[in-house]
């Protein structure tokens, strides 16, 4: 089992300028030193964490709606607004997007006995080998 993501932008012309390499390195990470260490396959009954990821360009603030549960495909859901705004007009929008996604994954996943201090820490290894590397850069063709 596993954290799963996935993009879906309602309004025509609208995007976070996140490449989906940066959204894959987070998935490991969370992988790697969450799932075992929260033992959150038992806690979670097999079920995968999926992760709606949206926006709207008059979404002013971070809103995270869930959990809903997929029986179907074993998902456990949560849809992030992200605030569209204060990423895209960002100098280092990236910066603003990998905070957002850490705080709504402090606010989903807290409540399986997730410590917030562990995931501050990978999101600080995050954003450490992201910003201002080039193999994580938003360009068209990454999308």
């Amino acid at each position: 089992m596993a954290f799963k993501t996935g993009q879906i932008y309602p309004q025509v012309g609208t995007r976070l300028p996140v490449s989906h390499k940066v959204i894959l390195l987070i998935r490991k990470r969370l992988d790697e030193d969450l799932w075992e260490k929260n033992n959150l396959n038992s806690k979670l009954d097999g079920y995968d964490i999926y992760y709606s990821i949206t926006t709207r360009r008059n979404q002013t603030d971070l809103k995270v709606i869930g959990p809903k549960t997929d029986k179907r495909n074993k998902f456990i859901v949560w849809t992030i607004y992200f605030p569209y705004h204060p990423i895209v007009d960002n100098e280092v929008p990236i910066k603003i997007f990998i905070r957002c996604f850490f705080e709504a994954i402090i606010t989903s996943l807290c409540t399986f006995g997730c410590s917030e201090e562990d995931v501050m820490r990978i999101e600080a290894g995050v954003l450490k080998e992201v910003v201002g590397n080039k193999d994580f850069a938003f360009s068209e063709t990454t999308y």
